[in-house]
């Protein structure tokens, strides 16, 4: 007798022009998991019938659905799919300057970036990108910027690494970079998810899969992992693969680590972060009707992101941002042993704890809870940068 094992699990998946349907012939992408809770739930429908033996006449299934967890860890280029889907967005496309005579003077609390020719509008940089700049012999006019304002020849933009800005003319090996990112939108994705069992050969496929909730957590000394959350249509369970599959190729960079990156408050680095959590919630729920036991495309509510941090208290500059309910910006990166990035970046945070709790003789650490919220420059509570080494 055979027993299926978990070492013998795969997942794949492909995305739906219309939900709840298999493309025809599809080509299915490997899924790098950890494990998984995907399967089909039914609701639960018993008889009122009153008897003199007080026996329970009947019982029937009702509405059904799949729903679950994917646990990954989180690795460059191998999730992107299902970000696009928990987000509601589409990645855009690397917008480059090349390398230009660019000049640098501050502006208030940003910076100018000025070009003689060309056009930064025709290059497609606009308001609200995160900019990455390099070229300046002062240290200052490079690293990350929040473009705030874009004419032809001028990009204003806000630091947000904590740079002092220089005045420094051009010297014609300047480059200005918007990398490959993701925010938060309105596009609706659904999936086809296939899990596979091997030493059993049983297929069990999930229809009409919606991203709901994304959960991502960096502790010390581990691995990066995430969580994938959702809810679909239906399930079926077969003997053979999905009618004219093909595989597609798997991914093979490296997870993340949590000990190589950065946490930046308002532009200064945290160097003192033992654990950070982010966690999105798009509230969906499945949508019944009379004549189907399975949902619609379930309904999604606004988009809710929080997270939680856990620092050392050594001063006070965090505490008095959630006394005085200050707003800030957050941001953090994840670099794999290639060099690849993800950086994160919220732009307009709140906290909402930080009490220096004492329960040892050990360090006194503060939990601070956060919530993002809509940037009106950039559009989004989140901005999800994807650098290749």
């Amino acid at each position: 007798m055979t027993i299926a094992n978990g070492a013998q699990h795969s997942m794949s998946y492909v995305l739906e022009s219309t939900f709840g349907t298999t493309p025809a012939s599809p080509t299915l992408t490997p899924l790098r998991h950890t494990g998984t809770t995907v399967g089909l739930s039914k609701t639960g429908l018993e008889s009122a019938e009153l008897r003199s033996d007080r026996q329970v006449k009947d019982f029937r299934h009702g509405n059904k659905n799949n729903a679950g967890d994917i646990n990954i860890e989180m690795s460059y280029g191998s999730h992107d799919d299902f970000l696009q889907a928990a987000f509601a967005g589409t990645w855009t496309t690397q917008v480059d300057s090349g390398l230009l005579t660019i000049g640098v003077a501050p502006n208030g609390s940003g910076a100018d970036f000025t070009r003689s020719t060309g056009s930064f509008l025709t290059d497609t940089f606009a308001a609200g990108d995160i900019i990455t700049v390099s070229g300046f012999t002062d240290a200052g006019g490079n690293g990350r910027f929040v473009i705030t304002n874009v004419v032809a020849l001028v990009i204003t933009a806000t630091p947000i690494e904590g740079q002092t800005v220089p005045t420094e003319a051009g010297g014609a090996d300047e480059q200005i970079i918007c990398e490959a990112n993701l925010r938060t939108g309105i596009v609706r994705r659904s999936f086809t998810l296939q899990r596979y069992f091997s030493d059993v050969t049983q297929y069990l496929v999930y229809t009409g899969f919606n991203f709901n909730t994304f959960s991502l957590d960096v502790a010390p000394d581990q691995i990066v992992t995430a969580t994938f959350g959702g809810i679909g249509k239906s399930q079926t369970v077969s003997g053979t693969i999905i009618s004219g599959a093909t595989y597609g190729a798997e991914t093979t960079t490296s997870p993340f680590d949590s000990f190589t990156g950065a946490i930046r408050d308002n532009g200064a680095d945290i160097a003192v972060v033992t654990s950070l959590s982010v966690s999105l919630d798009n509230g969906m729920s499945p949508l019944f009707v009379v004549g189907s036991s399975e949902t619609l495309q379930p309904s999604i509510a606004r988009s809710r992101l929080t997270g939680s941090m856990t620092v050392y208290f050594e001063d006070t500059t965090i505490l008095n941002k959630f006394i005085n309910e200050t707003e800030t910006t957050l941001q953090f990166s994840l670099t794999d042993a290639a060099g690849n990035d993800y950086i994160f970046y919220m732009p307009r945070v709140k906290y909402n704890s930080g009490q220096p709790d004492v329960t040892s003789e050990d360090p006194v650490t503060l939990t601070v809870d956060f919530v993002a919220l809509l940037d009106s420059v950039s559009g989004t509570n989140i901005v999800i940068d994807r650098v290749p080494a």
